[in-house]
């Protein structure tokens, strides 16, 4: 609760645009590199009726071949022997792994779903793996796995006249139990040879889709551990200050950034895939303030030129003049928007990475028209945010120096 109505309907409204699909549950792509999605949710060929909402995915190469030579043995298939990793934490409950893979063209339809894992994710949340490579398969039933880890290879076995790898969600651990809707929470796609960044989305069918490689530099940059603190020194038109963060949890083992010389307070998730606020509270004219803008949303990885964007709840907007008419009828109808977007604008080298730019803008508008602009700049230098410029409406600029206590 936010303690006014008006603040509860936005926060609620933005906590439903953000996370309305999340299920509590970070599901990942099953494999490493680029895949592509050969049958998506309601399928031509198997995906139909209570199964539909399941994915299979092979490897393309840029002709858009999913073999090299002749394509006749197995092993000519670019996604045969692949790694196949498991989508996310949990406990193995089930295990087939005595079919034999079948020759190209044909099928087994006695045992369909060929060599199989199922992963119990959380409470009526399973993951299935099937047509695994015979004798690839390296867990134990009842053994928990976390995500990323090596469960077997990509194989050919069950109903499968090519290699390919089939993944779907389900309610129960059955190998033929029906399947549910829901989302993987973070991938990235390539269209039109640019990359784009999806949230909590359904891959959908001849996508080129590839798991989020997260960067060590960032990672380790929004590595924020409760118990620890920070000394900010900032510098306003020529004028130096200095302020001191810390990083505690609450009753609720929520962790947030605080503030004490403003007592400001400002709530974030790390969930080691991505870095993003959830609420702020205390002075908006505060630093603190500033960097929760700024950092509304990061991903730990870095794809050059990305850009993604999200929604802010208007109640964190600092100008309570554009907000006090709004609130009067904002049950009814909204006309000002506050949206953040973000873009992975430049790395020095890619594999010896010394320097990582971000940059971010929240923007306020409404009725057609701009009536703030906020830009920022992050830099990552040595495992940590080193520097942080802040532009307001092109009328003042601030650099922050963020240096861990």
């Amino acid at each position: 609760q936010h303690y006014s109505p008006e603040k509860n309907l936005y926060h609620d409204l933005n906590r439903r645009s953000r996370f309305g699909r999340h299920t509590g549950v970070i599901i990942t792509l099953p494999f490493f590199g680029e895949w592509t999605v050969t049958q998506g949710h309601h399928g031509s060929v198997t995906h139909q009726k209570q199964w539909r909402h399941a994915w299979d995915f092979e490897i393309r190469d840029p002709e858009g071949k999913t073999f090299s030579g002749k394509g006749n043995a197995r092993e000519d298939y670019y996604c045969y022997g692949l790694p196949v990793i498991a989508p996310a934490d949990g406990w193995i409950e089930e295990i087939i792994d005595f079919v034999d893979d079948n020759p190209v063209g044909d099928v087994n339809l006695k045992q369909n779903w060929g060599n199989t894992v199922i992963i119990r994710h959380a409470e009526s949340v399973y993951s299935k793996l099937s047509h695994l490579q015979q004798g690839s398969i390296k867990v134990k039933k009842h053994a928990y796995i976390r995500r990323g880890e090596f469960i077997g290879s990509c194989g050919n076995s069950g109903r499968s006249p090519v290699p390919h790898l089939h993944f779907q969600i389900q309610s129960a651990p059955s190998v033929g139990s029906h399947t549910i809707e829901m989302p993987v929470s973070y991938f990235v796609s390539t269209e039109n040879g640019k990359k784009v960044f999806h949230t909590f989305d359904v891959p959908a069918e001849n996508q080129i889709i590839n798991n989020v490689q997260t960067h060590n530099m960032i990672a380790s940059a929004y590595h924020f551990v409760p118990g620890s603190r920070f000394t900010i020194n900032w510098d306003v038109n020529g004028k130096n200050q200095s302020v001191l963060w810390e990083v505690k949890t609450d009753l609720y083992n929520q962790a947030y950034l605080y503030c004490p010389a403003s007592k400001s307070f400002a709530h974030f998730v790390n969930d080691g895939i991505m870095f993003y606020f959830t609420g702020f509270s205390g002075d908006k004219q505060s630093v603190l303030y500033h960097f929760y803008l700024a950092n509304y949303k990061v991903m730990l990885g870095f794809y050059p030129g990305l850009e993604f964007s999200d929604s802010v709840a208007l109640s964190d907007y600092s100008g309570w003049f554009f907000l006090a008419p709004h609130d009067l009828v904002a049950p009814f109808f909204r006309y000002h928007r506050l949206v953040f977007s973000h873009v992975h604008s430049r790395m020095d080298e890619p594999v010896r990475t010394k320097e990582i730019e971000l940059q971010s803008v929240a923007v306020f508008s409404g009725f057609g028209r701009e009536w703030s602009r906020n830009n920022y700049t992050i830099i990552i230098k040595n495992n940590i945010i080193e520097q942080f410029y802040i532009q307001q409406n092109q009328r003042k600029k601030q650099c922050v120096f963020i240096l861990p206590e």
